[in-house]
């Protein structure tokens, strides 16, 4: 397969890389060092460039690995859509932990970040230390806005998920401030056209909105393992995302075995372009709680 590589803005200068999984070209940033590893996930429609500001928050707080995953960013985009399933998501991002051989793994997922990774951690416990969540799904069932549930799973979800529109809707509700133009460019030349949109499309034909949907036997058996497994968790989720609420992490973060949740003033959905000095901090605090060695 062809490798994209993202328009990066001249000045940015993470390390980016590749890694071969399951025969496709898997990209991830790296940055930062120290005694904990962060591994980053991303969700729908963003990229491993959604934690930029992240990870040089962190770089003396450990060494951060933001994946691509499949259909997005720099890696590999196949065009049929049943190429994306949850469970080859996660079976992508463990064996990307296994490939650079990390352990003492603080997870930090968002979006769909949260059940791949999520998914990944309760099968790899020993490697993972702690959880950092933010605006994800919490439940077996989610609850997903009727508007997002009309336009993006009904009749019409083919067609405004492979033209773009998703994308539009996502990143101009999806922040309290206008993403500037070359971070914007960024996240939309990486899927600029119908045939790098699979991924995208799969995303919301996922979400298990009623027991009765195929992925509702997974997310059960993740969310049940995640909530009683005796892990730290920070469980940070902003003030005005439009699809998660507040109340959606203060009742996940009590449902966990050793939970803790912050609220993000002044961000949306896509928490990471609106305060990430807020995140970091919160972030560095929760890594001087752990016992690391």
């Amino acid at each position: 397969m062809t490798v994209n590589s993202p328009p990066y803005p001249i000045d940015f200068d993470i390390k980016g890389d590749y890694v071969e999984i399951q025969d496709y070209k898997i990209h991830y940033l790296a940055h930062g060092e120290g005694n904990v590893n962060f591994l980053m996930i991303h969700g729908n429609p963003t990229s491993a460039y959604l934690y930029r500001n992240i990870m040089k928050g962190l770089a003396k707080t450990g060494r951060s690995y933001a994946i691509d995953l499949l259909g997005f960013g720099a890696s590999d985009k196949p065009k049929e859509i049943d190429k994306y399933t949850l469970s080859k998501h996660i079976e992508i991002v463990e064996k990307f932990i296994e490939i650079l051989n990390l352990d003492k793994i603080i997870l930090v997922g968002q979006d769909w970040g949260g059940p791949i990774g999520f998914g990944t951690l309760v099968r790899n416990q020993k490697r993972f230390i702690g959880i950092v969540a933010m605006n994800t799904m919490t439940t077996p069932v989610v609850k997903v806005p009727l508007l997002f549930k009309f336009a993006f799973t009904g009749p019409l979800a083919n067609k405004l998920l492979f033209n773009g529109y998703f994308q539009e809707v996502a990143f101009k509700k999806g922040t309290i401030r206008k993403i500037p133009e070359k971070d914007l460019k960024v996240y939309l030349d990486a899927n600029n056209e119908k045939e790098k949109r699979a991924g995208i499309a799969a995303f919301p034909k996922m979400i298990p909105t009623s027991k009765n949907h195929p992925n509702h036997p997974l997310f059960l058996q993740i969310y049940s393992k995640v909530e009683s497994i005796d892990i730290p968790s920070l469980i940070m989720f902003s003030d005005k995302d439009v699809i998660f609420n507040q109340q959606n992490g203060e009742d996940f973060a009590k449902r966990m075995a050793r939970g803790k949740f912050v609220g993000v003033p002044n961000a949306g959905h896509f928490l990471q372009e609106d305060n990430p000095q807020f995140i970091v901090s919160e972030i560095r605090k929760f890594v001087e709680g752990l016992s690391v060695s």
